[in-house]
């Protein structure tokens, strides 16, 4: 499977510019990927998934990952684009200069906040790299949503549990039956061409489409 950051083709560059559509800025856990504790500290043998992680540029390989983050991409009937950001971690700044570029994303016209953890909020620090502003340099309001527990949680230091493991993820495929299902959140134990092929074996079996995502994905869809 190749990255999706490869150089798009003119078909590519025509559909981002008249379609809406998804993009995964970071599919990586709290720590993201490459593992610091795997280079510092390896094991024997290495850790395949930190290891391969630092054999290509991040934007070639699915084994580097941000935290997790998508972006959607709508594009109105008159062709206007509206970009609205679910979640930036502390890798924001990152993927900003990795998949913003690379997707000729200008800015952010709202956040959506699902939940309270470092991985999902941290980011706010830097959000101002990409608010929308003015010819005189005046930064417009971005509004940002996000539930009241979320919302009091950031002040008071609670957690929850808000991730699923593989199983349960799966388990939960199964009873949503969507046409195609996509993956993120994946530590290291997750090496992404392996896990892909158990999946796919895994949705021949089960009838759902069921793959993991990777950094800079973007999917074009009706919205």
């Amino acid at each position: 499977m190749q990255a999706a950051a490869m150089a798009p083709d003119g078909d590519a560059v025509e559909a981002a510019a008249t379609a809406s559509s998804l993009i995964f800025l970071g599919t990586g856990c709290s720590g993201a990927l490459p593992d610091v504790r795997c280079l510092i500290q390896p094991s024997t043998p290495p850790c395949a998934t930190c290891s391969q992680a630092l054999t290509l540029p991040p934007e070639k390989n699915p084994n580097y990952r941000c935290n997790t983050s998508l972006l959607i991409d709508y594009c109105d009937n008159d062709g206007t684009h509206k970009y609205i950001l679910i979640d930036l971690g502390k890798t924001f700044r990152e993927q900003v200069l990795r998949w913003f570029v690379h997707h000729k994303v200008p800015s952010v016209d709202s956040i959506i906040l699902t939940h309270e953890h470092a991985d999902a909020v941290l980011g706010l620090d830097d959000v101002w790299l990409v608010h929308p502003s003015n010819h005189k340099n005046e930064i417009d309001h971005l509004p940002v949503f996000l539930t009241q527990f979320t919302m009091d949680s950031n002040f008071q230091g609670h957690a929850r549990g808000c991730h699923l493991t593989l199983t349960e993820s799966l388990d939960a495929i199964k009873t949503i039956c969507p046409k195609k299902a996509l993956l993120i959140g994946m530590n290291h134990e997750f090496e992404h061409q392996r896990e892909n092929n158990i999946l796919a074996e895994r949705s021949g079996r089960e009838g759902i489409p069921v793959q993991l995502a990777h950094d800079g994905l973007r999917i074009f869809i009706d919205l």
